[in-house]
């Protein structure tokens, strides 16, 4: 696991349990908990509920950039926001649909969900949508977070799923997978 602290940064931590890649700090790194960022809103970094639209964002957000093959740093610190990427895209590639945001999430929110399709369908699933039963279970015993472990991870997949469009499994749901346009990938993840 990265090197950073998931009892005292529940949004990015929650982020290690279902990040497509596995646990990765540039898979959707949370401003949100590390410096305040108010983008798209406001967080609590040791709340053990309510961030699963934060985790969401930020994994949507980093695949939305890494189409321009870029690196997500500035967008997470909030110097360029999706409508300039969005530009900048469209600008480099002269593809108009990129020039709009509400297109570049859609096509971020694709990615997330082929890339959880080619995971269920290789036998990943809710299973290992989990951080190590040390966060879960062993409070941090000094600095800041002192007091802090990740204490309602099924509540939050719960929510993060649902969110998703996915099932209380974790896998995409056939009237998610129609509604991005991957009715072919239906085969791939139900059983």
């Amino acid at each position: 696991m990265p090197g950073y602290e998931p009892r005292g940064l529940k949004a990015h931590g929650m982020n290690f349990a279902t990040a497509n890649v596995g646990a990765n700090h540039n898979y959707g790194w949370a401003p949100q908990d590390y410096y305040g960022s108010q983008v798209p809103r406001a967080t609590d970094p040791y709340a053990d509920e309510g961030n699963a639209d934060i985790t969401k964002y930020n994994q949507d957000i980093t695949a939305m950039v890494e189409t321009g093959i870029q690196c997500t740093f500035y967008v997470h610190c909030d110097w360029i926001t999706p409508a300039i990427f969005s530009k900048l895209l469209l600008a480099a590639t002269g593809i108009p649909e990129h020039g709009d945001p509400q297109y570049m999430w859609k096509v971020a929110e694709r990615i997330y969900n082929i890339e959880r399709a080619f995971n269920i369908r290789e036998g990943f699933g809710r299973k290992d949508d989990s951080l190590p039963q040390r966060i879960l279970t062993e409070e941090l015993q000094k600095g800041m977070a002192a007091g802090q472990r990740v204490r309602k991870q099924d509540a939050f997949l719960d929510q993060y799923y649902d969110l998703r469009g996915w099932d209380k499994n974790g896998i995409p749901t056939e009237k998610k997978l129609q509604e991005l346009g991957l009715g072919d990938l239906v085969r791939d993840v139900i059983r």
